[in-house]
């Protein structure tokens, strides 16, 4: 059982049903947002999913964070089926598996304190005295290098880059297992960028959580995971370790991608553009 993922889809689905009116009436479609996916997310371990935008990502993490419910398959939770979790289990995992979402602006609550907005998980348990939790989310701030101090401040009066580090803090403050962060650094600059990766890596090499690192950014997630899953069309149609995917991929949309990813540092797009060519000589032969 040592082995066994946190969190892992087991032929997930999540199909939509669409009504479109065309010369004959109304007709029904099925939009197959995530189909048959198979993902598992094994404890200390960076797992990336990547793809285009609307290749259904964000719909298969919010079957992951139980915000929705699949249409088929099942997600497991330290194996038992999150269907079947019963108000003490889905409490357990709710500490357990935190999000850490795009726009920090949006997921902060403009009229709360952050030193409030941190504390949320921790009063949603109900397990804990105010000392306590005053004192879990002074740590959880200095955790993601801001001030002890600055829980009492609202988040207008911080920056983009620093409101993100709030919303991490939010996400750590209950001691999670596993963080789920979808784009978590796409909305900022690339140096504010740099240092909240180098963060989220510092923070995994201290307490060995998980991660599921989800974005369309190949160079972030090169850096940052030890596995990766590509999804197109709501389906995975690669996996393996990052050094695998990156160095020689299979799956011609896998290909696709990293040629269409310019790495910032010249020698390695100069040696990715060489392995490209040497597996085309290699194919026509």
């Amino acid at each position: 059982m040592g082995d066994e993922p946190i969190l892992e889809a087991l032929g997930v689905c999540r199909y939509f049903r669409t009504r479109q009116k065309g010369l004959r009436g109304a007709s029904r479609d099925t939009i197959k947002a995530v189909d048959g996916v198979d993902l598992a997310i094994p404890a200390g371990r960076s797992i990336g999913l990547v793809g285009e935008s609307g290749c259904g990502k964000s719909t298969l993490s919010r079957l992951l964070l139980m915000l929705d419910a699949p249409t088929g398959g099942e997600v497991r939770y330290r194996g038992r089926r999150t269907s079947a979790l019963n108000r003490r289990e889905i409490a357990e995992f709710r500490a357990d598996i935190q999000p850490v979402f795009q726009d920090p602006f949006q997921s902060l609550d403009p009229r709360m304190s952050v030193g409030r907005i941190v504390a949320e998980p921790l009063r949603a348990q109900g397990r804990l005295s105010r000392a306590e939790i005053r004192g879990r989310v002074g740590y959880a701030l200095e955790r993601v290098e801001l001030r002890r101090g600055d829980g009492d401040r609202k988040p207008i009066d911080f920056s983009g880059g620093q409101r993100q580090r709030i919303a991490i803090a939010r996400a750590l403050v209950s001691a999670p297992r596993l963080l789920v962060l979808d784009e978590p650094v796409s909305s900022q600059d690339v140096s504010i960028r740099a240092q909240i990766l180098n963060l989220l890596k510092d923070i995994q090499d201290e307490s060995q959580i998980a991660f599921l690192f989800i974005s369309h950014d190949l160079s972030t997630v090169r850096f940052l995971c030890d596995s990766v899953y590509v999804m197109r069309r709501g389906q995975v149609v690669e996996s393996g370790r990052a050094e695998d995917i990156f160095s020689a991929p299979s799956h011609p949309y896998t290909q696709a991608l990293l040629a269409s990813w310019l790495p910032p540092d010249p020698a390695l797009a100069r040696r990715r553009r060489e392995e490209n060519a040497h597996r085309k000589r290699s194919d026509i032969t």
